[in-house]
């Protein structure tokens, strides 16, 4: 599993979406993507989306992939997240396999490689 923690209001957040969908065709059914919102964490000052801009945001750009909202701030308690956009490889066991702060290039082949290797694994 993917997992991506992002905000509407952050540039490099929404220049990643685009390319979020190719991940998750590119290593196949058994893999996923989660995208989580942070709008409305009251530890950003920034401008905030509500759940019907975040929706449209992601409809907007087709994204295939689990959209989620998380306004209370909970999960970037719980990963100790640093800032937006922050990715999470995580692994049948849930474990976390690779995380990046800041922009990531899941396309890339290192990548690519390790999330087939992943899949591969039992």
């Amino acid at each position: 599993m993917l997992l991506n923690i992002w905000a509407t209001w952050c540039p490099p957040c929404r220049a990643k979406c685009r390319r979020w969908s190719a991940a998750q065709e590119l290593a196949g059914t058994d893999f996923r993507i989660a995208a989580v919102s942070v709008d409305g964490d009251a530890f950003y000052a920034q401008e905030q989306a509500g759940p019907k801009e975040i929706m449209a945001f992601a409809s907007t750009l087709g994204l295939t992939f689990d959209i989620l909202h998380d306004p209370s701030g909970e999960i970037r308690k719980a990963y100790d997240i640093f800032g937006v956009p922050e990715s999470y490889l995580i692994d049948r066991d849930g474990v976390i396999v690779k995380r990046v702060i800041g922009a990531a290039d899941w396309e890339d082949p290192v990548n690519e490689m390790l999330i087939r290797r992943l899949l591969n694994e039992k």
